[in-house]
């Protein structure tokens, strides 16, 4: 939240003081859209990502018991349609560091030990 200082006397403080103002509803209004956008974008990423790489899979296997005695079906397409599924949980932790400054924080803090035990320790 940005706070904006007002040097104007008022509210019986004739000293001329300087005193916080916030925002306006309008400013507030602002930054919640634009949290809110930045929000969906990322939540419309994610869900993207997730359909791009399970979709092939579970198409497969729901129709693969009708269709396995027609068409065969190599184990190595299953294979490889499944791993894309599992690429989905390498991908999640991407998509979250690049569009989020918290995620990313925190992120770094557990890679880089700054959330070991032993910190966590002294600290208390």
């Amino acid at each position: 939240m940005t706070v904006v200082m007002d040097n104007k006397a008022g509210g019986g403080q004739g000293d001329g003081a300087q005193r916080p103002c916030l925002p306006s509803s309008r400013h507030r209004d602002k930054l919640e859209q634009k949290r809110e956008r930045k929000a969906a974008r990322t939540l419309a990423i994610i869900t993207s990502a997730f359909i791009i790489c399970w979709l092939p899979f579970f198409i497969l296997a729901l129709i693969g018991p009708f269709i396995r005695d027609k068409v065969h079906i190599p184990p190595l397409v299953d294979s490889i349609l499944l791993w894309l599924g599992y690429v989905n949980s390498l991908l999640n932790p991407i998509i979250y560091t690049i569009f989020s400054p918290e995620f990313r924080s925190a992120f770094q803090k557990i890679l880089f030990g700054k959330y070991s035990r032993k910190a966590r320790a002294r600290s208390r």
